[in-house]
């Protein structure tokens, strides 16, 4: 494999994470593809951040001596594929069960790399499109969809609520 592709494949920061059962674990956020830019913007919109984070984060699944040296929660290591070698250990993608099991202070921190690594080549691929006359009609689509679901939830147990309360009202028998 040439350097360019290995550049591209690993592309992203090594940190280290922080669990709630007070572990500490090497995971690397990327910096994904255009290809996932959208989805991404999706995600960044409606600030579904546990979604982003399994979305961009990998954890090492081979243990390394140089793992996870103490420090801060989640500390920057490097940028960039250039520290990333054959013989790195292998990564997997994490899985929602690890990021609800990160700390608050992780959770953040990688939600906030991801951002910083990703948000503005997102925008920029959006206003690329854009500038062509492409649609971004889906993206907008999926986002009303979000957003409108849980206001639509709200106004149907706020409705049964004064229902309630309208119908208990009228059974009570005037003095």
């Amino acid at each position: 494999m040439n350097t360019h592709s290995v550049s591209v494949l690993f592309a992203g920061e090594m940190s280290a994470a922080t669990l709630r059962d007070g572990s500490t674990v090497a995971v690397r956020v990327r910096e994904l593809p255009v290809r996932h830019h959208l989805e991404l913007l999706e995600l960044f919109h409606i600030g579904r951040e546990a979604d982003l984070i399994q979305r961009c984060t990998e954890r090492r699944t081979a243990p390394s001596a140089s793992a996870c040296a103490p420090g801060p929660t989640v500390t920057s290591t490097s940028s960039g594929g250039s520290d990333i070698s054959d013989s790195a250990p292998p990564w997997q993608p994490v899985d929602a069960t690890f990021v609800d099991s990160l700390t608050d202070e992780s959770h953040v921190a990688l939600a906030d790399l991801a951002q910083a690594l990703n948000f503005s080549r997102a925008i920029r691929t959006a206003q690329r499109q854009i500038a062509r006359g492409q649609t971004l009609q889906p993206v907008l689509t999926a986002m009303t969809q979000a957003i409108m679901e849980p206001m639509r939830r709200e106004f149907a147990s706020w409705s049964s609520s004064l229902t309630s309360q309208l119908s208990a009202a009228s059974d009570e028998k005037p003095r």
